[in-house]
């Protein structure tokens, strides 16, 4: 599976000032040996995978909603992964393989996106499929990350930052892939 990477790690983003962020265009070609050192999670029944227990439950239902509603009418595959732990694994081959490992996104217009988040190792990255990186280039990506979901992580509320960037994503899936939720046309937001 093809696909342009996107990196963002935030290093610190607990702090209240001086968050790093790092932004990466190098492709990864394929599995580098993310994940030996523990076991790679298997994939959630719905697109919402929450080992550090950050989300309530009644979030998790209304986000795997969401997501089926977005597959369902645009066949992209939306997970949202929070890990406790990456066990010193750089979170570029963690997210990498995990994409690849869970098959997401159309197989032929590889139309997946993963949002991952490893709030012990205070990082952060969103993988893109091939198929959607002319709707998230490096600098949407940064843009999102830097005004919906880092000042919430620097504050110390993952759930909220993590939210509100799932939404921002949406939105912008919303002006090239237009579907509604719940009847609500995604494209009004």
């Amino acid at each position: 599976m093809h696909f342009k990477s996107f990196v963002f790690v935030v290093l610190g983003f607990f702090l209240i000032t001086n968050h790093l962020s790092v932004v990466s265009k190098q492709p990864f070609l394929g599995f580098t040996g993310a994940l030996v050192a523990r076991e790679l999670p298997k994939a959630p029944k719905g697109f919402v995978l929450d080992e550090s227990k950050i989300l309530t439950l009644e979030q998790v239902k209304r986000l795997n909603t969401i997501s089926a509603q977005l597959k369902s009418q645009t066949k992209i595959d939306f997970a949202l992964v929070f890990l406790d732990h990456l066990d010193g694994e750089p979170i570029e081959e963690v997210a990498v393989t995990l994409f690849e490992a869970w098959g997401l996104g159309d197989h032929l217009e590889n139309t997946g996106l993963l949002f991952l988040v490893a709030p012990q190792e205070k990082k952060v990255r969103i993988e893109v499929g091939y198929g959607l990186e002319g709707v998230f280039p490096d600098a949407k990506l940064g843009a999102i990350l830097d005004e919906a979901v880092l000042p919430y992580f620097i504050k110390g509320n993952i759930a909220a930052g993590a939210l509100s960037g799932y939404q921002r994503l949406l939105v912008e899936l919303a002006k090239d892939y237009p579907f509604s939720v719940d009847g609500a046309d995604m494209q009004a937001y």
